[in-house]
């Protein structure tokens, strides 16, 4: 009786997360969508197809590389099958994109490990979101030098001698903490031992320092596919835009929404204001600005969202 509760209770939660989840994301959809005063007005020939077609197929490969990473460094504590780790990833974006700061993506992916490799589970799915940090702050850096340079910009002196040193320092101090991060909580174990929580930390699995470049590798090429996706999405729309400089606008855009602490009520707000101010200098229309980010964020987060509800629901 008591496990009939059980499966009851964990169906009942499920069948709530899902319908939060697709709620939420009707919500951001309708919300952002309504506001367009934007028709299209031009006639799309095979090359426009292409593009667009381009754009969602390079989506499943997006996240493919985000579960190969995941399974890279779940493999130190458990062996995971891709296919396990591509469902984990998904479920996670199904519980998490409607969390204060996607936190409960920690909760979607861990589901899927045994559970005690729940704790441990949680601080490397931290440990890879914390290289796409990297990645995404070292970018930022790189492209605010040259968007600062090519346009008129108050203050560019502060931006040059202050802004620039302060922002590698951290950079560059983010990196350290990543290739030592697996020392760090084993050290904290035999510091802090005798606290329960810390002690855990003494068997904290050692992370083999390739796997720590291969991590960063692949958050690096998942980075620039998600710039090749916006520049389609833009030349889908017959827009004049390099792709230097499409990457240029899309590391400020990352760049912003990764040191801006946000919720993700208010993610995709920041997200679209940030795409404006860094765009416009590229791209004359703001309603061409507006609805390729919300199209980059139905393929890349509304699709994953809907399926990895069903992963939730499958999973037992």
């Amino acid at each position: 009786m008591q496990n009939k509760q059980k499966k009851i209770i964990s169906l009942t939660v499920k069948l709530l997360i899902i319908a939060i989840s697709w709620a939420y994301l009707i919500y951001i959809i309708y919300k952002d969508f309504k506001n367009l005063n934007f028709y299209l007005t031009f006639n799309i020939d095979i090359l426009q197809t292409s593009f667009f077609v381009s754009v969602i197929f390079l989506m499943p490969i997006n996240w493919a590389l985000e579960s190969l990473k995941w399974k890279y460094l779940i493999s130190e504590i458990e062996k995971v099958s891709f296919f396990k780790s591509f469902k984990a990833v998904w479920t996670g974006v199904a519980v998490g994109h409607f969390t204060p700061n996607r936190i409960g993506e920690f909760g979607g992916r861990i589901y899927f490990l045994q559970k005690d490799n729940r704790i441990f589970g949680s601080l490397l799915t931290l440990y890879g979101d914390f290289a796409q940090f990297i990645v995404s702050f070292s970018s930022g850096i790189l492209a605010l030098f040259f968007f600062v340079s090519i346009t008129d910009i108050q203050n560019r002196d502060y931006f040059d001698n202050n802004y620039f040193i302060l922002s590698f320092s951290i950079a560059l101090t983010a990196l350290v903490i990543y290739i030592f991060g697996d020392y760090l909580l084993r050290l904290s174990g035999k510091v802090f031992s005798k606290k329960s929580f810390f002690i855990k930390f003494l068997n904290f699995p050692k992370i083999k320092f390739l796997n720590k470049i291969l991590i960063l590798l692949i958050g690096i090429i998942r980075y620039i596919v998600f710039v090749i996706q916006f520049f389609l999405i833009l030349k889908f729309f017959n827009q004049n835009i390099s792709f230097f400089n499409t990457f240029i606008a899309l590391a400020g855009v990352f760049f912003l929404i990764t040191i801006i602490p946000n919720y993700s009520v208010s993610e995709i707000g920041l997200r679209l204001s940030a795409s404006i101010f860094f765009f416009k200098e590229f791209v004359p229309e703001i309603e061409i600005i507006l609805f390729s980010s919300i199209m980059i964020y139905i393929i890349n987060v509304g699709i994953p969202v809907i399926i990895g509800g069903f992963f939730l629901l499958k999973q037992k």
